[in-house]
Parts: C-alpha cells; structure tokens; sequence
C-alpha cells in the first residue's frame, strides 16, 4: 500500500510540473501580448495627436481664404486641393 501511495505521489507530481511548465508558458505569452498592447496604445495616441495637428494645420490654412468655409468639409477639401501648396510654403 505504501508504494501505491508513492506511486501516486509521484505521478502528482509529475503532472504538477508539466502544469507548472504550462502556466510559466502561458504567463509569458500573457505578459508579451499586455506590453503589445502597452505600445499600441501609446502609438495610437501619437497617431490621434498627429491627426489633430494636421487638421488644424489644413483649418488654419484655409482659414487665410476669405471665399472658402473652414467648417465645411466640401471646403476643406476645396481649399486643401487648391491652396494646399501655398500653405505649405
């Protein structure tokens, strides 16, 4: 009886480890795929904040044409293709 119970025992064990080696794995693909998400994140604010200056960059431009409308996107897109290069001088 005593060596079932050690057989036993060890078989536990055995079946500790490999769980043990499975949660180590999978841990680090959890942590890997956080600090991912950790960058994107920050990339994606960059982005936003590059987006917003570029829009700001092309009302203003055409803020300087009294015959356009800042606010309207047929303006914008009016005034970007026609003034654009101006603006960018």
């Amino acid at each position: 009886m005593a060596s079932t119970k050690q057989a036993a025992l060890a078989k536990a064990r055995q079946r500790r480890v490999a769980l043990d080696q499975d949660r180590a794995a999978r841990d680090s693909r959890v942590e890997s795929a956080a600090a991912d998400v950790y960058v994107l994140i920050e990339d994606r604010s960059a982005a936003e904040q590059a987006v917003q200056a570029a829009n700001v960059a092309i009302v203003l431009c055409c803020a300087g044409s009294s015959s356009r409308s800042p606010l309207l996107w047929t303006g914008l897109l009016s005034c970007a293709s026609s003034s654009w290069p101006r603006c960018a001088a």
